[in-house]
């Protein structure tokens, strides 16, 4: 009786030491997502195992029915202890599950986690960030990224643009992801190159988000705003040339970096006419340095030209002081060396047109055509003829001609055929001066008058008469009237205003001498008693008559002209004693 109550008390004991055992607790951490986890989500399960003595059990992983086993061993043989094992699942539906582990062998065991919490998908919250672009160089190629953030549930067909607000070239500019998960991060690279100047702005437009279920989510954007800067290169000189046409012009101008910024690849930019001619390099200019250059221009048509010039560099950003025009005037000539005289040219090969020596003022010789379709005075003989002037004209190397003006009483006017630079000389009053024909057009002459160092300007319309005061004394002594003016040439009549009066008639009277009568004799007036007589009187008695006004201009010294007035008186004495002897 002892015995079976003996082994009834064991078999309990030994019922209750095996099921103390079965519930025994593993040593180990077994983890799972306690936080929210999205349908459709794959998740992490794993186990560390600090059993250990668990060399060779088997770690099995106990799933509810509504979670799946994506990647993963289960159950795992022969386990080794102080390992981690992990489980790859996801669920298809929400709900708070448990999840478990039991380590079996010489240890038996068991882990659960419970509230492992799946709920329902929710919409995406895509967040945009573009990096801080701050301050960049204009034409300077800069990098930058988008990031886009993910707060929400899963978003998919995410797609976007990138532009800036001042139209800048940016590359690539689209992006586009399958998937952004639940807080996921994810980046793309742009390249932009700021074309403008001043305060810009990039924008990135998320236009496309779909959620776990296909619906659409509501578009985003972000901006993120720069300053672009870069040097600032100005004119502070311009020049051209005026010159015959067919001749070079020479286009000078001189540019200084005015900004704060050294400035790379500096250039200028010639236009005659808004036509582009030429780009001229100066290189790199530091802050504060100037650069000068010239291009030397063929002109082509004539008339005034207007040159316009253009300044920049590779990170310019300066756009009132970048151009400047001025202009230059060109003098017909484009057809020099057809043949024919066309507007412009005095002749043109052996086309005289019509002139000969004389014509030019000389009085004999052969007049021939310079290469310049000018005049070749050269072997003409120095002389007065015709209506070219005074003593013709001489042709230099630049083809302009120059003329002696002479002017008398007998002929006191002359016309000149004249071109743009051709000179006339004048003498008057025992001064010299030159009129230089600068500018001949269609319709009015640009010319100018120098003595010694003093020199005037005038403008004067085709078939006006203009006075000119030479020595600004007593008024105008010569006019000039321009008249059949073309392009480059025209005739010019110089007019005697002062015209020198002819000499005083000077005539004796017919006197009869009676011998006889002894007595007769002319009754002369003494000089004393005629010394106020006014010049335009006219004397009625006596020797000298004067029969119209003249004026006496003479550079004698006093001496002579008293001289001369005290021998007349005796001359008139010794005659009037010699008429009345008796």
């Amino acid at each position: 009786m002892m015995g079976y109550r003996k082994l009834l008390v064991l078999v309990l004991f030994m019922v209750a030491f095996s099921g103390a055992a079965y519930a025994q607790v593993c040593n180990g951490t077994l983890s799972a997502p306690t936080e929210q986890v999205f349908v459709g989500s794959e998740f992490n399960v794993s186990y560390f195992n600090g059993e250990a003595d668990s060399d060779g059990d088997t770690l099995t992983l106990y799933l509810p029915v509504e979670i799946d086993l994506v990647s993963g061993v289960n159950p795992v043989l022969n386990v080794s202890n102080f390992t981690a094992y992990t489980w790859l699942v996801n669920s298809s539906v929400a709900g708070v599950f448990d999840v478990n582990v039991t380590l079996e062998g010489g240890v038996n065991c068991s882990i659960s986690v419970p509230s492992v919490v799946l709920e329902n998908a929710t919409s995406p919250l895509i967040v945009p960030q573009i990096s801080d672009l701050g301050t960049i160089t204009v034409n300077q190629l800069v990098g930058f990224d988008l990031n886009l953030t993910n707060f929400g549930g899963n978003a998919t067909n995410v797609s976007g643009l990138v532009s800036s607000a001042s139209g800048s070239t940016i590359s690539p500019m689209d992006f586009s992801y399958a998937l952004i998960e639940n807080s996921t991060v994810v980046s793309n690279s742009f390249n932009m190159t700021p074309s403008v100047c001043g305060v810009d702005s990039v924008t990135a437009f998320v236009n496309n988000v779909h959620d776990a279920n296909g619906y659409d989510s509501a578009p985003v954007q972000v901006t993120d705003m720069f300053t672009v800067e870069g040097s600032d290169v100005a004119f502070t000189l311009v020049g051209a040339q005026d010159v015959l046409q067919g001749v070079d012009s020479e286009l000078s101008f001189t540019v200084e970096n005015i900004g704060l910024m050294n400035a790379t690849g500096v250039q200028v930019h010639v236009l005659v006419g808004g036509s582009s001619v030429a780009n001229v390099a100066l290189g790199d200019l530091l802050i504060g340095e100037s650069a000068s250059g010239i291009y030397n221009y063929t002109t082509v048509s004539a008339g005034t030209n207007t040159v316009t010039f253009r300044v920049g560099s590779d990170i310019e950003c300066s756009s009132d002081d970048n151009e400047i025009n001025t202009t230059f005037d060109v003098t017909a000539g484009l057809f020099c060396g057809n043949g024919v005289v066309d507007a412009g040219e005095q002749c043109d090969g052996a086309d005289l047109n019509a002139q000969t020596c004389s014509g030019r003022g000389f009085s004999s010789g052969t007049l021939a055509c310079a290469v310049t379709c000018t005049f070749d005075t050269s072997s003409c003989t120095s002389g007065s003829s015709g209506s070219g002037g005074g003593s013709g004209g001489s042709s230099g190397s630049s083809g302009r001609s120059t003329y002696v003006l002479v002017l008398t009483a007998d002929e006191p006017s002359k016309t000149f055929n004249l071109r743009s630079g051709d000179t006339v000389k004048y003498s008057h009053d025992g001064e010299d001066y030159s009129f230089l024909f600068r500018y001949v057009y269609a319709d009015r002459v640009k010319m100018g008058v120098s003595r010694d160092s003093d020199y005037k300007g005038y403008t004067f319309n085709e078939d006006t008469t203009y006075n000119l005061n030479l020595d600004d004394e007593q008024g105008p002594e010569i006019s000039i009237m321009p008249s059949l003016l073309h392009m480059g040439k025209g005739d010019f009549t110089f007019s005697l205003l002062d015209v020198p009066a002819p000499r005083p008639i000077i005539t004796l009277p017919v006197m009869s001498r009676n011998v006889e009568d002894t007595s007769a004799s002319a009754d002369l007036e003494s000089p004393a008693d005629n010394e106020h007589i006014a010049d335009e009187e006219v004397v009625s008695e006596g020797m000298l008559e004067f029969i119209e006004d003249f004026t006496v201009r003479s550079k004698a010294p006093l001496w002579a002209g008293t001289g001369l007035a005290l021998l007349i008186v005796l001359l008139g004495v010794g005659l009037y004693l010699f008429l009345t002897r008796k």
